[in-house]
């Protein structure tokens, strides 16, 4: 048995970086367990054709489930035990790429707003990376915003 000490934060993001769905969990459970819900949250928040996942949110269940919801699901394979994983097809790699974003948005996540070590624990930790998720979200909002008003400037100039 595994057991980790800690807190994580799954999100789903728009293609900006916005985070529109998340929950934040112990440490110990699994992102597939996460998948459904986060997909149903997304769904009332925004309008989405695909659902792209990593490995880890692999199983035929949460395919499966986006199928059922009209989204296209593009996941990541698992690696067999030799290491080796079925190719997705061309046009799904190629959306795939897309996927970078929510890397992004989780790396900025815990290198601008959250410390290297969380010292509170339970509604307190939970409190503090939810905090920095609504940072994360302002901060991506923002950059969104500037890009539109520079956009309209350019195009009255």
């Amino acid at each position: 048995m595994d057991w980790r000490i800690g807190y994580k934060a799954h999100l789903a993001v728009d293609d900006n970086g916005i985070p529109v769905s998340y929950a934040v969990t112990g440490a110990s459970v699994h992102d597939v367990r996460l998948a459904i819900p986060l997909m149903r949250m997304a769904d009332k928040r925004c309008t989405y054709l695909y659902s792209l996942m990593d490995s880890g949110y692999s199983s035929k269940e949460v395919k499966d489930f986006a199928y059922e919801m009209g989204k296209i699901p593009v996941i990541d394979f698992k690696a067999d035990r030799n290491g080796k994983k079925p190719e997705m097809d061309p046009a799904k790699i190629e959306r795939y790429k897309a996927r970078t974003t929510v890397e992004r948005s989780n790396s900025e996540l815990k290198l601008c707003f959250l410390p290297d070590h969380l010292h509170s624990r339970g509604f307190k930790a939970r409190l503090d990376i939810e905090l920095a998720i609504l940072l994360l979200t302002m901060k991506r909002m923002r950059m969104v915003l500037f890009k539109e008003q520079n956009f309209r400037q350019q195009k009255t100039a």
